[in-house]
């Protein structure tokens, strides 16, 4: 989900979507045509450069996006989102029913699938990976209440709730609900997740830290033809200028997290397609309430309505974004302008606020920031200088990722940048995460709260009327938007850039990727 890194459809703007859709350009229609005419081969190495390293490969464990992405070509959930991000559909679960009013969920596995070890997958491994994951430190906020897990035979699964839950199926298909073998992982040490064992498309032969994880096809997958390739090396590179490199020159076949200002560049590199994609994303700068000023509402409001936001878009995504008006990214009940209108740069209320605080004569702070990013390093540059107007000296900080995820969780900042995707298509998992801050993750490690939504955000869940989801998950964001903890800047889309030879490859509205469905032709 991570917010940037830390631990957590899908509606946009049209003008937005718009864009998105035309961003590929001539030269990327004219290579999906040229796709269309080619049958899939099976074989070949992907090279995919990106940002993020992995930090583990427990399920439960990490909440950053090298990990996350990784263990999703890995690990199996009972169900996934759709690729469009608009439901789920069936992953090792075939099927599944509900009933008692919604408290009783009852999965049916698919017969035969095994584990990369060749042990076969059955409900007793379910019931035992999603226990783990329901009483986790980091998920048990998001199943409340006891749930009773049955296993009446080896491929069938039986969850009784305490309480109806709406969302419980889309939460299923989170990262951290995936499924191993209860014989090889019970009892065993942290370490021995180093060496993960799934049912996915993918397992790891091997993971060098701060460096690359090299999957290779798992030969029990059920999903056939899939997987086309017998490799993926995921070589994390969190230096900008590097990836760029590395799709001009060819040496990946796919690149991610392309700077903006690069786009317009790298659509004139031969044999190489540049596309956007509409993700649920929002990038913010945190503030930790439990450092002095931030504790003070009136620091935290002057504080967004000092940043242009609509300069951000321009300067740093060179137009292609939209504004960020909540913390909810866009996805299913993201609260729209006119319900939520969130913060418009006004320097005179900026510095009526910072007069009525407790500093009104301006304060000294500590911006921390992923070093290497290039996007991430302008933010911080502009918002420097627009803070400067109303007497904060903000000092940036550019520091490792590993670095600023321990940072974030243990409180060790004051200013963070950093940003959030969702894993799963409902808006439960970073409302829990984002929102509430009387448990669990403590609205992203900020150390906000607000009781009336916490309580909210609770109640939303057994609430079956979609309408009335809605209108309740749009209360929560206008809660949240009430001297947040939070700068919301803006939803940006990711972008990616892929040699010609590369085919399938795109990222979902969870950001991830489906490396599976990609094929290589001869080149």
């Amino acid at each position: 989900m991570a917010l940037r890194g830390f631990l957590p459809s899908i509606v946009a703007a049209g003008a937005l979507a718009a864009t998105l859709a035309a961003s590929g350009g001539a030269g990327a229609l004219a290579a999906a045509h040229k796709a269309a005419a080619l049958k899939p081969v099976h074989g070949g190495t992907l090279i995919l450069a990106r940002a993020e390293d992995a930090v583990s490969f427990d399920p439960i464990v990490p909440s950053d996006n090298g990990s996350i992405w990784t263990m999703l070509l890995i690990y199996e959930q009972l169900v996934r989102p759709n690729s469009a991000g608009t439901g789920v559909t069936p992953d090792l679960a075939q099927s599944w029913t509900i009933t008692n009013g919604g408290k009783t969920y009852t999965f049916h596995l698919r017969p035969g699938v095994k584990f990369t070890n060749g042990m076969p997958v059955t409900s007793t491994d379910v019931a035992w990976s999603l226990s783990r994951a329901f009483h986790s430190a980091n998920w048990g906020f998001l199943f409340p209440g006891k749930t009773q897990i049955l296993t009446p035979n080896p491929d069938t699964v039986v969850f009784n709730l305490s309480t109806p839950d709406t969302a419980f199926v889309a939460k299923l298909g989170l990262y951290g609900c995936s499924i191993l073998p209860e014989k090889v992982f019970k009892g065993a040490p942290e370490s021995a997740f180093d060496h993960p064992i799934g049912s996915g498309p993918f397992e790891l032969q091997s993971w060098q830290q701060n460096k690359q994880e090299v999957l290779v096809a798992n030969p029990h997958y059920w999903d056939k033809p899939y997987p086309y390739l017998s490799k993926v090396i995921l070589e994390n590179i969190p230096n900008d200028n590097t990836r760029v490199l590395l799709a001009r020159t060819g040496q990946a076949g796919v690149v991610t997290e392309i700077p903006y200002s690069q786009i317009s560049a790298l659509q004139h590199v031969p044999g190489l397609t540049v596309k956007t994609y509409k993700v649920g994303r929002v990038d913010m700068i945190l503030m930790n309430n439990k450092v002095k000023p931030f504790n003070d509402p009136n620091v935290r409001l002057a504080i967004n309505y000092a940043i242009n936001r609509e300069a951000l878009i321009r300067t740093i995504l060179y137009g292609v974004g939209a504004r960020a008006n909540a913390f909810l990214p866009p996805m299913l009940y993201n609260c729209p302008p006119s319900v939520c209108k969130g913060y418009d740069q006004n320097l005179a209320l900026a510095k009526k606020y910072m007069a009525k605080s407790s500093v009104p004569h301006g304060f000294t702070t500590t911006l921390q920031i992923q070093a290497g990013l290039q996007d991430d390093e302008e933010v911080a540059t502009i918002v420097q200088s627009e803070l400067a107007q109303i007497g904060i000296k903000v000092k940036i900080q550019p520091l490792d990722i590993g670095t600023i995820l321990t940072n974030n969780t243990d409180g060790k900042y004051q200013m963070q940048k950093g940003y959030m995707t969702t894993d799963i298509i409902d808006p439960s998992e970073l409302t829990q995460f984002a929102g509430v801050g009387g448990s669990g993750d403590y609205a992203m490690w900020t150390f906000w709260n607000s009781p009336k939504l916490d309580r909210l955000a609770t109640q939303v869940n057994e609430i079956t009327s979609t309408s009335q989801r809605q209108s309740e998950y749009y209360q929560i964001q206008n809660i949240f938007n009430q001297a947040p903890p939070v700068v919301d800047l803006y939803y940006p889309p990711s972008v990616a850039a892929f040699q010609n030879y590369v085919h399938g490859f795109s990222l979902l509205e969870t950001s991830n990727y489906q490396l599976w469905k990609v094929w290589l032709s001869p080149h």
